[in-house]
Formats: structure tokens, sequence, C-alpha cells
């Protein structure tokens, strides 16, 4: 391949070298891992950069690696403010949204939580946050809501010996009788019996060890 600088406006180009573990990860926030060029004409900024990188090479030798170290983070940060990588920087608002739900089920596992007041949270479309979360995780919103609840109140029925209605109100159920109608239709037992199954098995076990 053959380039060649206008006789009138010539161009100039430098080269930066940069190595260490975390160069790659942080090149691919950028465009410039798939796309090595890219056109700027925003402003000196990126100008000066280079400028500086320069400089900091020519620096004493008791400072040059810090000085070095400064201006390449400084470069990498307005490479990924200037030239981002859009794919990589949506993966991780879903990946931050992701984790904000589920984050916010366990905070509010002993409050009712609705799929409308997450969207309303998060700030997204409801039908949106519904169809991401499902892509993403393989639960709808529903189905991870009552998972988180049921984690919860299957520990302490097994690890506690607190009434049926405690744990009910535990899990942000207000109505016992809902939350044992609920418990019964996903597991297949209540909450009792689902207490006795676990209290024989490991009475079971118990004896099989002695």
């Amino acid at each position: 391949m053959y380039y060649e600088a206008d006789q009138e406006d010539p161009w100039g180009y430098g080269w930066i070298g940069m190595t260490g573990a975390h160069i790659e990860p942080y090149l691919q926030r950028t465009s410039f891992f798939d796309h090595p060029v890219a056109h700027y004409d925003k402003n000196d900024d990126l100008s000066l950069l280079f400028i500086e990188m320069q400089r900091a090479y020519v620096s004493s030798f008791e400072i040059r690696d810090l000085a070095l170290n400064h201006v390449l983070y400084k470069l990498l940060a307005f490479l990924v403010v200037h030239f981002p990588n859009s794919s990589h920087s949506d993966a991780r608002k879903t990946k931050d949204y992701i984790e904000e739900i589920m984050s916010y089920c366990l905070r509010r596992i002993d409050e009712p939580i609705y799929v409308q007041e997450i969207a309303q949270y998060t700030g997204l479309n409801r039908s949106y946050l519904s169809r991401l979360f499902k892509k993403e995780t393989g639960y709808s919103l529903k189905e991870y809501i009552w998972k988180t609840k049921e984690e919860k109140a299957c520990h302490l029925l097994i690890q506690t010996k607190q009434p049926i209605h405690v744990i009910a109100c535990s899990v942000g159920f207000e109505d016992s009788l809902h939350f044992t109608k609920t418990f019964t239709k996903k597991l297949g037992m209540s909450p009792k019996q689902y207490r006795n199954l676990k209290k024989e098995r490991e009475d079971t076990d118990e004896l099989k060890r002695t």
C-alpha cells in the first residue's frame, strides 16, 4: 500500500506503542480495536496529547515511566470518550441494567415488587425491559421476582422455626394465604409440607451417618 502526502498541505503521523495486561481491554472500549483508523477534527486535543507524549518520553529518567503512564491513561480516556465502541457500550449498559434489577429485587425482597415499578426505577419502557431481561437471563421479570422470594422463603422454612405468616411477610406477602397458594402452585406442595419434607430428609440423613 502506498501513501503520498499533499504537496501544499502535507499530513504528519506518529506512533505510540503501548503494552500491558490491561491495554487490550481498554482498547476494546474504543472503535480502534476493530477499525484502527478514524477522522478527528473537533479541536487540537488529540494533537496536544501526542505532543505531551513526546515530552514525557524525553523527560528525566526518574520520572519518565510515571510521565508516560500519565499521558497514556489520558490518551486512552480520550479515545474511549471520542471514539467509543458502541457494541461494547451497549453490552455494558445491558449488563448494568440486569445487575441493577437483580439488586433491586434483593433489596426489596420483603416488599411487594411489580414489573411496572422496576420499569419506572430503571427508566425503561416496560415491554422493552421485559424482553431485555428475558433475553439475558432466561427468566421473565415476574418469574425472577418470585424466584428471589422463593429462595429466601425456602431458606427460612428449613433454617428457622418462624411461623408461615412471618415468613410470608419476610418475602413481601401481606396475606399469608396468598403466599401459601403461590408457594403451593410453584413448588407443588405447601410451605408446611415443604418444611416437614426437608426435616424428614435431614433426620433420615442424620440416622444414616450415626
